[in-house]
């Protein structure tokens, strides 16, 4: 995901830098009309490379920390903080690793799962994975709240209150399981 969204950063770079010299190669309807003035998009476009950069800003202070999880092999000791050094030390010498590592057989996730977890030489390195990986799969939860959100407030439900949502929001969100039958029970109909 990270590198997605360095990607997305450095194409917009791009299109800002083409759109202001007047190079429309990956615009074709613009190229159309050349005599159309391009600075409107320029500015759209550094509005929206800065919206991005702002929303983004943790992902660039983590950037040592991402290239470390991805490619522990090939970090340099410099640019590692020195909680992991010597770990990593000790796992950028080991052959066995490293070819497992290299492995098209073993995903990213596997190669840590598989071996470097279970063997416990690696604690400050497993503990710094775990919070990295763990990071981008916690957007499905709430990106499927939000998405059951915006299904139930619609403009044919506008008699909803803030507290109505508040509980739809805590029913979503929550993994327990009422007990329809005793709750009616307790009701007179």
């Amino acid at each position: 995901m990270y590198n997605h969204i360095v990607a997305f950063e450095k194409k917009l770079q791009l299109w800002e830098h083409q759109l202001r010299n007047k190079i429309y190669a990956h615009f074709p309807s613009f190229q159309a009309r050349k005599s159309q003035d391009s600075e409107v998009f320029v500015n759209i476009i550094q509005d929206l490379r800065n919206e991005f950069a702002s929303r983004f800003a943790d992902f660039s202070l983590r950037a040592n920390q991402f290239k470390l999880f991805v490619t522990p092999f090939d970090a340099e000791m410099e640019t590692v903080s020195k909680y992991f050094q010597i770990e990593l030390t000790d796992m950028q010498c080991d052959d066995i690793l490293r070819s497992k590592f290299h492995s098209k057989d073993v995903s990213l996730i596997d190669f840590y799962a598989k071996y470097i977890f279970p063997s416990g030489k690696y604690t400050n390195l497993v503990n710094r994975a775990k919070k990295i990986a763990s990071l981008f799969g916690s957007t499905y939860q709430c990106e499927q709240i939000f998405s059951k959100l915006k299904q139930t407030k619609n403009n044919l439900r506008t008699r909803l209150t803030d507290n109505h949502l508040d509980n739809i929001f805590l029913l979503a969100s929550t993994s327990l399981k009422p007990n329809i039958e005793k709750l009616s029970r307790n009701k007179k109909h």
